[in-house]
């Protein structure tokens, strides 16, 4: 099943998704093991921000 979404909303999910990434490095830097714990709840989240990421980059570069 596939979403649709709109880019504004995605574009806040991944402002977040960077965010929460750059507060799991901190607490990996004070507390590896929650780190990885918590990495491990946000990975689904990342993949497919990364994925959609991918696809506007090769949207970007087709269109040029």
């Amino acid at each position: 099943m596939k979403a649709v979404v709109s880019k504004d909303y995605l574009d806040a999910l991944i402002n977040i998704a960077c965010e929460a990434d750059e507060l799991i490095v901190e607490l990996e830097d004070y507390d590896p093991r929650a780190g990885q714990a918590l990495r491990a709840r946000f990975a689904r989240w990342f993949e497919v921000i990364d994925r959609y990421a991918e696809e506007q980059e090769r949207r970007r570069i087709a269109w040029h």
